[in-house]
């Protein structure tokens, strides 16, 4: 099982939830933030499209990188969530839109 966390370093407590999580064979992302969550789009050998789910994030730094998973669970508000998903499918982009 693979886990992908983003931890941000708001208080000194942070540091030990980050070894914590490394003990627990997670890959911890440390001042790092979520920008977007989209589908990456490919072609199987059996010409079926396969859609997996692409994190990207930004490191202190500024830079731009991005992962794939199979899945992606998207913790925060609907209308945070609309925002961090790229091109969402326009029923997923309608019911997060309705919550106020």
């Amino acid at each position: 099982m693979f886990v992908f966390v983003i931890v941000a370093m708001y208080d000194t407590t942070s540091p030990k939830v980050a070894r914590l999580l490394a003990a627990e064979a997670a890959r911890v992302h440390l001042n790092a933030r979520v920008v977007g969550v989209r589908h990456n789009h490919h072609e199987s050998k059996s010409s079926t499209h396969n859609s997996k789910p692409e994190v990207v994030t930004v490191d202190s730094l500024g830079v731009e990188s991005s992962e794939s998973f199979d899945h992606v669970v998207v913790a925060t508000q609907a209308h945070q969530a609309l925002k961090l998903l790229r091109q969402p499918p326009t029923k997923l982009a309608h019911a997060l839109g309705s919550f106020k």
